[in-house]
């Protein structure tokens, strides 16, 4: 029989949901394929390069800019302290306990990170540590930058500073509130004109988010995701769409509106029903506009657990996924292969936090 030359002009539906027909422009599964630079022309993402050498001996789970200087800040989830100078230079700053938040705050010029059930303040004009309030036990203390405060997430309840230093008489005093029993603060994210909470419950099959305005002595709106295991992960894409990730199946929702129900944009493919897949809180970012996040841990064997993107070429095109870069090691899949952490640093520079068996790194993609 003669050979038959397949034509495709169209490829940039993403990642299909169907096994074999799926979207017009969909394909069942790619990796590293470019389908938004240029809709007529099918083409490939430049590979990542591992950036932190031999410093990096742990998984990264957060990562923060600040404007003091052009340092990089990361926490690994041994509790190494990262800094990542301009010119490219790695070191360890100070080793604590573990990773349970980071954000940069510019209105004291602080980065506040949380690892052990404490917060600590990190001045980047000389990398001074100063340690703060310690909170309850919880795995994680998200910590975020909204209106005019840091707000840090203890178990149930939202912490806030005032100027540069915590109420310690207080837990609301200068804004914060208490979520409902049975839940603890994952994710906070500020999307514009609210501060998003996302929770685990202490039943598995229960997630729970939260919106507050910030001036409020409760939260405004909640609503919950039966069969969901938690919140894991919230990015804002520049046209506002903001992505969850929640569960442990693969599971990307949208906010619609702040009384509305979660819209489901997508499964991701080549999970086994009966394992697992999550994003970590820091495992998201926005890139160059593209709203990107990495598979962070779960059992499945078959997930692919690289960098997905879910965007569009313009505005006459549909926002599709699509899963852009894998680490620079080349592997893709296995129950050791995490991806800790994303940082968009600025319009070129996106850094990949990853651990590949008992091997850990940082690669960089420059954006060529």
């Amino acid at each position: 029989m003669a050979e038959k030359l397949l034509s495709i002009n169209y490829f940039n539906g993403g990642l299909s949901s169907g096994s074999k027909i799926g979207l017009r422009g969909s394909f069942r599964w790619g990796q590293g394929l470019d389908i938004h630079s240029d809709p007529d022309r099918l083409q490939v993402m430049p590979k990542s390069t591992k950036d932190s050498g031999s410093i990096v001996t742990d998984l990264v789970l957060f990562g923060t800019n600040n404007t003091v200087n052009a340092n990089r800040y990361f926490l690994g989830d041994a509790g190494k302290l990262y800094k990542r100078t301009s010119s490219g230079t790695w070191s360890v700053v100070n080793t604590y306990t573990n990773a349970q938040g980071m954000s940069f705050f510019s209105g004291t010029n602080k980065v506040f990170f949380v690892s052990g059930n404490t917060e600590y303040q990190l001045d980047p004009s000389g990398d001074s540590v100063d340690s703060g309030r310690s909170l309850n036990s919880a795995t994680w203390h998200p910590v975020e930058a909204f209106l005019d405060k840091v707000f840090l997430g203890n178990g149930r309840e939202l912490i806030s500073t005032d100027a540069s230093n915590i109420n310690y008489d207080s837990t609301t005093t200068g804004g914060g509130i208490t979520i409902d029993h049975n839940y603890k603060m994952r994710v906070l994210k500020n999307i514009g004109n609210w501060l998003f909470i996302g929770a685990t419950s202490d039943n598995s099959s229960d997630a729970r988010y939260f919106l507050w305005d910030g001036f409020s002595d409760d939260y405004n709106y909640a609503r919950s995701l039966k069969g969901e295991d938690g919140i894991n992960a919230v990015e804002v894409a520049d046209d506002g769409t903001v992505l969850i990730h929640a569960g442990k199946q693969g599971h990307v929702y949208q906010l619609v509106s702040v009384d509305a129900p979660l819209k489901k944009l997508k499964e991701l493919p080549r999970i086994e029903k009966s394992k697992t897949i999550e994003v970590y809180p820091g495992s998201t970012a926005n890139y160059q506009g593209r709203t990107l996040f990495g598979l962070s841990s779960g059992t499945s064997v078959t997930a692919e657990r690289g960098v997905y993107s879910y965007t569009s070429t313009d505005k006459n095109y549909s926002k599709t996924f699509n899963m852009e870069y894998a680490i620079s090691t080349g592997t893709t899949t296995g129950i050791t292969l995490q991806i800790g952490c994303l940082l968009s640093a600025n319009t070129n520079d996106l850094f990949i936090a990853w651990r590949d068996g008992a091997t850990y790194g940082m690669d960089l993609f420059d954006g060529t």
